[in-house]
Parts: structure tokens; sequence; C-alpha cells
């Protein structure tokens, strides 16, 4: 169709976990195809997304009852605050050409990058253990980790072919290359 596409989106909103973290989409595609007898075909896209959020955990460690009764005895817990900044964008195109109604020509290429950056905080409280009831021993604690992630992944490809139709048969060809990486500490 020579008619023009063209589509915008966008969201957003925000999330009033550890602090309040924002987060927002936008998209964004274009099409069209060109010349007195739209031979030339246009199509571009690009993407962005931030995602920061955050998760706490807490998990209580049960263990057996040092005095062997048969109560739930909890000795330690743990609390992880997670913080995360996720960051996607990319972009896309493709353009294609019509040589004649039996053949054509093909070019598509994308981009894309996603950040998974992120902080952990860790609290692991030991309460003391009892020798005997109500005498504690001198065992407990509070141990402090932190770490820090920022693995960083990209991918991208560039393809170019073409077709062409015969009476009798069909000729597909094409040439790719692409290329991804990961970088950063996960």
């Amino acid at each position: 169709s020579s008619r023009p596409t063209l589509d915008l989106e966008s969201l957003g909103g925000y999330n009033p976990i550890d602090g309040g973290q924002p987060w927002f989409r936008d998209d964004a595609t274009f099409g069209k195809r060109f010349g007195t007898h739209q031979r030339f075909g246009l199509m571009l896209s690009y993407s962005y997304d931030l995602n920061d959020l955050g998760t706490d955990d807490v998990e209580p460690v049960p263990n057996p009852d040092p005095l062997g009764t048969p109560e739930a005895y909890f000795s330690e817990i743990s609390e992880y605050i997670y913080l995360y900044n996720h960051t996607r964008w990319g972009f896309g195109g493709s353009m294609d050409y019509k040589v004649s109604d039996n053949s054509d020509l093909f070019v598509h290429g994308m981009f894309t990058n996603f950040k998974d950056y992120g902080q952990k905080y860790g609290y692991d409280i030991v309460s003391a253990t009892e020798s005997t009831p109500g005498v504690s021993n001198d065992d407990g604690g509070i141990t402090y980790s932190t770490s820090v992630r920022r693995p960083n992944y990209q991918i991208s490809d560039f393809i170019l072919g073409g077709n062409h139709a015969f009476s009798h048969s069909y000729v597909h060809y094409v040439g790719a290359i692409s290329h991804s990486r990961q970088g950063g500490a996960a």
C-alpha cells in the first residue's frame, strides 16, 4: 500500500517501592513506499524502556531447636533489598526495492542494548543460642553484605537479500551478519 504508516506509543508510571522509581516506555514506527510506481519501501522503528524497580526479601531461617523441643525455632533471619535499573533501547529498519513484479531486493537491520543494572544489600541476623533454657550463649550477631551488578547485553544484525519468481520456480537469496555481546559483571 502507498499509504504511510506512523505509530507512536508512550507509557509511564511510578513504582513506590524502595524510595520510588519511575518507569516508562516509548515506541515509534514509521513506514512508507516511495517513487512514482511505489517501488521503494522503508520501515523504521525505535523503542526505549526504563523500568527501575526494587524488591524487599525477608527470609526467616528455621532450624532444629538445639534443646530438642518440637516447637518451631527460628535462630536466623535474612533481609535483602534489591534495587534494579533496567534500561532497554533499540532500533530497526527495513528497506526494499521492487525491481519488477516478479523480483525484489531487501535490507533489514536492527540493534538493541539492555542494561540490567542492580544493587543488593543484605542483612543476616543470627540470634544467640541457648545452652539451657533462659541461658544464652554469646554466638549471635549481624552481618552485612552488598553486591553490585552491571551486565550490559547487545545484539545487532544486518541482512541483505532478494527474491525472484520465474514461471515454474522461485529463487530466494540472503546474506546476513550478526553480533552479540555481554559485558559487565552479573
